[in-house]
């Protein structure tokens, strides 16, 4: 994760954000990168390029449950996740070997008013 920034900016006027990352929480064991993410199916640290995901919700509940749920899915899946419930909308930040992109759903596309021009946004 570069530098502390502003990676978007979102506007809404009813409901709840939540966020949930991997980037500052992190270690490295024996060259190993371990993240404070534990995927329930597994009960290992989940890897994965996701470096962290922005929920809008109607409500904080929902919206920390899935940023939370939405890290230890795939980008596909949880995708596929959110687009089955209406009221759920989220983006991504992802690592990847063009450098890192935000990928958003079409509802908190909508929301996101500024992404941080270091950061490519990606459909």
């Amino acid at each position: 994760w570069p530098e502390r920034a502003i990676g978007f900016t979102l506007q809404s006027t009813s409901g709840a954000i939540a966020t949930s990352g991997n980037y500052r929480n992190q270690y490295v064991v024996d060259g190993q990168t371990v993240v404070h993410t534990m995927d329930p199916r597994t009960g290992r640290p989940k890897q994965s390029n996701i470096l962290s995901t922005t929920v809008l919700a109607e409500d904080c509940q929902t919206a920390d449950a899935a940023a939370t749920a939405l890290m230890v899915m795939s980008v596909d899946e949880g995708q596929r996740w959110v687009q089955s419930r209406p009221d759920v909308h989220a983006a991504w930040f992802l690592t990847g070997p063009d450098g890192i992109v935000v990928r958003a759903t079409d509802g908190m596309d909508s929301s996101i008013q500024h992404i941080e021009p270091r950061f490519k946004s990606q459909k």
